[in-house]
């Protein structure tokens, strides 16, 4: 294992822009342990050396993966330089990096989706930046309706309880861009999800309703009516979201906050009754409910 692993190294070593890619890793990971023999002679010196080298790195690599049957790792671990640059404190190389990481995906999504979403997944486990998750999340969602049939099995397991774990974080750009992102991966993966697998992330969704920021209510509501129209069984599932909302917002604890992340809620559901209708006995409950929100003092709600 450790010959061909040392293999695999060499052969990549001998792949064009292999020693730009170590430079570049060198001055934005900042790593000085790395052999001198494996890095350009023309490493970056500036921010603006920077966004020019990986311009010229994706164009090498997008040509040499199309190419080369052992350029697959190259293609790893570009990605995972492109998204790190992403939260660079330079906006120039943001800006470059999310351009071209961007351009890579477009450039081998016919060749390389499996290990790119693969890659783009495993960012998105690691949960870390805002700005390298934004990017790496909404490259992952453009890419998830073209996933192979054999993966999806895979990913209705496992992407749940990620989404979950993004959908904890508090920063408005992570909500807004998993908002948008959600909108785009539900439709796909909903269908294939269990009764229990959907109701567990609707629960989920629904813990921070109370608590949560308005972009978190937003993102809640738009996910929760994309999980129950386009899952197995849309009138049950919305049936029991309905009954849930109802039950959230008319306890005795419930603050004007949570009656408005209801309301919101119920508004995404019911504009969208012909994927979802409720039953007339359900609609009364709802008729009752925005009757009872007019005795609210407060204006906003």
């Amino acid at each position: 294992r450790e010959r061909e692993m040392s293999q695999e190294a060499k052969q990549q070593d001998s792949l064009p822009g292999s020693k730009a890619l170590e430079s570049l890793k060198r001055y934005l990971f900042d790593i000085k342990d790395l052999p001198t023999a494996s890095i350009s002679s023309k490493s970056p010196a500036s921010p603006k050396d920077v966004c020019s080298q990986l311009s010229e790195l994706v164009d090498t690599i997008s040509v040499t993966a199309t190419t080369r049957p052992n350029s697959a790792p190259m293609v790893s671990s570009a990605t995972e330089l492109l998204v790190h640059a992403c939260a660079s404190e330079d906006r120039s190389i943001r800006m470059s990096a999310s351009e071209n990481l961007k351009k890579l995906i477009k450039a081998l999504m016919n060749t390389h989706l499996s290990r790119m979403q693969q890659d783009l997944f495993y960012e998105l486990k690691k949960n870390g930046s805002s700005r390298s998750l934004c990017v790496s999340l909404d490259c992952f969602a453009s890419l998830f309706p073209l996933t192979r049939p054999g993966k999806f099995t895979s990913y209705s397991q496992s992407l749940p309880s990620v989404l979950v774990r993004l959908a904890s974080r508090e920063e408005e750009s992570i909500l807004d861009t998993l908002k948008d992102s959600l909108g785009r991966i539900l439709p796909v993966i909903s269908p294939l999800l269990s009764s229990t697998d959907v109701q567990l992330f609707m629960s989920k969704l629904l813990e921070r309703l109370a608590g949560g920021s308005i972009p978190y209510q937003r993102m809640a509501a738009s996910s929760l009516c994309s999980l129950c129209c386009f899952s197995k069984n849309p009138p049950t599932n919305s049936g029991t979201l309905i009954h849930r909302l109802l039950t959230l917002g008319t306890c005795v604890e419930a603050s004007c906050h949570l009656v408005q992340g209801v309301l919101l809620a119920l508004q995404q559901l019911l504009s969208r009754h012909n994927e979802a209708l409720p039953t007339t006995s359900v609609l009364k409950e709802v008729n009752a409910f925005l009757m009872s929100c007019l005795l609210y003092q407060q204006g906003n709600t």
